[in-house]
C-alpha cells in the first residue's frame, strides 16, 4: 500500500483534531506491526473503556478505513467485529505516521518488509479473525511467533506461561 501525501496528512489531521481517533491510534502504538487483525473489543480494552465508548472506537475505525489505512468488518454469525490492517503496514506504523513520524525515521520493525510475514499468509489471509500473531525477539537472531486468540484470557495466558516453564533445557543452575 503506497499512501499518498494527502492520505498521510488526513491521518495526521484526524489524530490532532479527533480525541476518539487519537485514543485509538495511541492504542495502536502498543501493538506490534505483525498484527493483521484485531477484535474491536480488544482495541476498546486497550484504549480504556472509561475513556471512550465502544461506538466511538467503531467510528474511529470506520474513519481509518475511509482514509485507506485498514478495513473495518462488522461481526456476524458469531464472529466479533474487527479491524484488519494492510499487509505491509501494521498498527504501530499507522500510529507513528499519525503522530507525524516520517517514513525514513520509523524504526526498522515498522518498515514495508514483505519477508516479515513469510510463512504466515495462510494464517492471516482470510484466516481466523479471532486470532492474533504475537512476535517476541528472544535473541538478536531468533524470533518466537505465537498465533493466539485475540480474546486470550488470563487463565489461558497463565497456562501458556506454565507450559513455557516446563520446556526442558540445559541450565547453568539459574531458576526462573
Amino acid at each position: 500500500m503506497d499512501e499518498s501525501q494527502e492520505q498521510i496528512e488526513a491521518l495526521q489531521q484526524a489524530y490532532q483534531n479527533d480525541d476518539e481517533m487519537r485514543h485509538v491510534l495511541d492504542a495502536f502504538s502498543r501493538y506490534q506491526n505483525s498484527m493483521r487483525t484485531v477484535n474491536v473489543d480488544v482495541i476498546w480494552n486497550r484504549v480504556g473503556r472509561g475513556k471512550i465508548k465502544r461506538s466511538q472506537v467503531v467510528t474511529a475505525l470506520k474513519r481509518l478505513q475511509e482514509l485507506g489505512f485498514g478495513t473495518y468488518t462488522k461481526g456476524a454469525k458469531g464472529h466479533p467485529s474487527r479491524f484488519g490492517f494492510p499487509r505491509a503496514k501494521g498498527p504501530l506504523w499507522i500510529s507513528l505516521r499519525a503522530q507525524g513520524e516520517k517514513e525514513e525515521d520509523l524504526p526498522d520493525d515498522t518498515t514495508d518488509d514483505p519477508t516479515i510475514f513469510e510463512g504466515f499468509d495462510d494464517i492471516n489471509a482470510g484466516g481466523d479473525p479471532s486470532s492474533v500473531i504475537h512476535r517476541f525477539r528472544l535473541r538478536q537472531d531468533k524470533e518466537v511467533v505465537f498465533n493466539l486468540p485475540a480474546d486470550l484470557t488470563f487463565i489461558e495466558a497463565k497456562r501458556l506461561s506454565l507450559w513455557l516453564k516446563s520446556i526442558p533445557f540445559d541450565s547453568d543452575g539459574d531458576e526462573f
